[in-house]
């Protein structure tokens, strides 16, 4: 792909209007044009660049809006509209450079980052607290107000002072995470703009992969330019930072359920997966890189410690060369799952995601297929490997549990409630959600105690009826603490029902419930952050603040990395001997 080079130029008139200039130079022939969220661009249609000697060029007068607001993307209409490869929209800022190319963001310096105004910070710290008061339902479920108090008052000191789009980031992370909960985070997902190039989009990521077992971060993949840190090898420091520090340093910031740290302490490792994960997000800003590296203080596998500097790599590149390290490394959510017979009679089915709505293939003929193979092939023991899964649809545990049951069988409910009726129509411009229904749900809920409203038509259980062909034998459920949503669920009803046994670890998640369901997505107009928040909790007042223990306990081994060992599965396997 050949590429495309724009060069901004900002003309300011002093509040009478606002006019960019965009001159796009290109060896390609074609039209080419601006979309965009701010008028005169739309993102439906575009406004044609005039073609001249050196490329293209537009100048387009946006009169009195912010500036800072304007969202755009560059587009070659031909036959059909080619809009430029890139993770979200681009965004007019006061950064130091002014060229773009195509399919690729600019490089930034987070120290020459333009400035939030304390005032435009505030502003979204009154958004905050009002959302957090009147539309969450998990805000005071592990904290009374005297500490919820005591977080806002952080995040206002933080505010207290003009902040870059980095800083703004950190302390809405750290306030998000505070209400300890897995769904509301200013999640990697859905950052937008200019928080998204920061966070994903700079060549500030670590060159490894590693695990946290007992503390300790141990390298799983290494595409630095030290082949001397191999699987098995430990990271002692990063960046002359202890690595138990490091550990202490991130948990403020990580989403979980309740106050177990086994979900915190697994999101921050680096892994082997196609999504997003959150260390990529915050290694780098907690832990800046210094001229292009990162210091690694490691202990080889004999013991001995040293210290290399790495080279800070993109996720793009990184990526790449884990497809070149790892033959079998995913790239897309199918890559996740695996179906196979280990030997004559023991059967494995690995769910990585049930994000299934990012798939191209048909997940329930999958799951029909494998459990017919596992039939006609005599199983008699069967593991569902489901670690590493936070979850996705529920609708993927229900059908792999009717390839289980022999006879219909009743899955209880947790007892949904929200706190509001309406959202105020002056928090509505900040938020964007699947399901505008939500805005209103007076109809289908009632008042109930404690502030709450429940739903009125929620069943208190569902009816799960069998497959034709179901599996016999004895299953085992493999967990770890990433399952802390659908996955969660899943290995609560399984355990309860006896569907299967529980093996390998406690899982994330809290049995008192967890807030989920539907999503509104907050945007906050200054710092620009984007926060998930679920409206629906899920209560079980009097269940344990904890996640599903395992009828056996399996403890991953360090030491089984540097072989290549699954030490979760390899104990399964010979315990099923």
């Amino acid at each position: 792909m050949k590429k495309i080079i724009v060069i901004l130029i900002l003309i300011s008139f002093s509040g009478i209007s606002q006019e960019v200039s965009f001159f796009l130079k290109t060896e390609q022939n074609g039209t080419f044009g601006l979309r965009g969220n701010t008028a005169p661009l739309t993102w439906d249609n575009s406004l044609p660049m005039k073609k001249t000697k050196q490329g293209y060029t537009l100048t387009i007068d946006f009169g009195l809006a912010n500036i800072s607001t304007v969202e755009y993307k560059y587009v070659k209409d031909d036959k059909e509209t080619l809009w430029e490869p890139i993770d979200g929209n681009r965004e007019i800022l006061n950064t130091e450079s002014k060229e773009d190319t195509w399919g690729k963001k600019a490089k930034i310096d987070l120290a020459k980052l333009p400035k939030v105004s304390k005032e435009g910070l505030f502003e979204d710290y009154d958004i905050v607290e009002r959302v957090f008061r009147k539309l969450h339902p998990g805000t005071f479920r592990y904290q009374d107000e005297l500490g919820f108090q005591q977080n806002l008052k952080t995040l206002k000191s933080a505010f207290e002072k003009n902040q870059n789009y980095a800083e703004a980031y950190l302390a809405l992370t750290k306030f998000a995470a505070s209400i300890k909960c897995g769904h509301t985070h200013t999640g990697v997902y859905n950052q937008s703009g200019i928080v998204h190039q920061i966070i994903l989009e700079q060549e500030d990521k670590l060159p490894l992969m590693y695990s946290i077992i007992d503390g300790k971060m141990i390298i799983t993949a290494n595409v630095s330019e030290h082949p001397e840190l191999v699987k098995g090898a430990e990271i002692t420091a990063l960046n002359g930072v202890e690595s138990s520090e490091v550990i202490q340093r991130l948990l403020p910031y990580i989403s979980a359920d309740g106050n177990s740290d086994a979900k915190r302490i697994w999101s921050m490792q680096l892994m082997a997966d196609p999504g997003y994960q959150m260390a990529e997000a915050y290694l780098p800003l907690l832990f800046p890189i210094t001229n292009g590296d990162y210091e690694i203080t490691f202990k080889d596998l004999n013991g001995r410690k040293k210290i290399r500097r790495l080279k800070a790599i993109g996720r793009e590149e990184r990526n790449r060369r884990l497809y070149e390290l790892i033959p079998d490394y995913p790239k897309k959510a199918e890559d996740l799952w695996e179906a196979k017979m280990i030997s004559s009679q023991l059967a494995y089915l690995k769910l990585g995601t049930f994000a299934v709505f990012n798939m191209e293939m048909n997940w329930k003929a999958f799951i029909k297929n494998a459990f017919e193979e596992f039939d006609n092939k005599g199983a008699k023991s069967l593991i569902i490997d489901i670690r590493g899964n936070e979850g996705g649809m529920d609708e993927v545990a229900a059908e792999v549990a009717s390839y289980l049951i022999e006879e219909d069988l009743k899955v209880d409910s947790f007892e949904g409630r929200t706190v509001y009726q309406k959202v105020e129509d002056n928090l509505k411009p900040y938020f964007k959600t699947w399901d505008k229904s939500i805005y209103d749900i007076s109809k289908i809920t009632k008042p109930s105690e404690n502030g709450f409203y429940t739903y009125r038509f929620a069943p208190k259980y569902y009816r799960l009826s069998p497959k034709k062909n179901t599996f016999s034998g004895e299953a085992f459920l493999l967990t770890d603490a990433a399952n802390s949503s659908a996955t969660f669920y899943m290995a609560r009803f399984f355990k309860m029902s006896g569907i299967a046994k529980i093996v390998g670890q406690t899982t994330g998640g809290s049995q008192k419930g967890i807030n989920g369901g539907n999503y509104l997505f907050l945007t906050l107009p200054n710092s620009k952050v984007e926060i998930d928040i679920p409206v629906t909790g899920n209560f079980n007042d009097d269940a344990p603040d904890e996640g599903i223990s395992p009828d056996i306990f399996i403890h991953p081994n360090a030491d089984d990395i540097a072989k290549g060992i699954d030490s979760e599965l390899a104990f399964m396997i010979n315990y099923l001997k």
